[in-house]
């Protein structure tokens, strides 16, 4: 995965639908402060959630704080 998000980066700008970027601030694998903060600023409609108390597996850590982030861009994607 790590060699298609490097080949794919300057593509990131051109995404046009809904991106919900999320990420556990006690991650110790990815730097969310250098990694995830640049996706979101390359990615302007964007919402950029940092879950408190959470690492790497926030999808399994934080369960209920991915869906309410997946619901929101479900929720602002209407008529799109």
């Amino acid at each position: 995965m790590i060699p298609d998000a490097f080949t794919f980066q300057d593509q990131y700008t051109a995404l046009k639908m809904p991106v919900s970027i999320v990420a556990g601030e006690d991650d110790r694998l990815v730097d969310i402060d250098e990694q995830s903060s640049r996706l979101h600023a390359d990615v302007v409609q964007s919402t950029f959630h940092r879950i408190p108390g959470t690492g790497h597996m926030v999808h399994q850590t934080a369960t209920g704080s991915v869906m309410s982030a997946i619901n929101e861009v479900a929720r602002n994607a209407v008529g799109v």
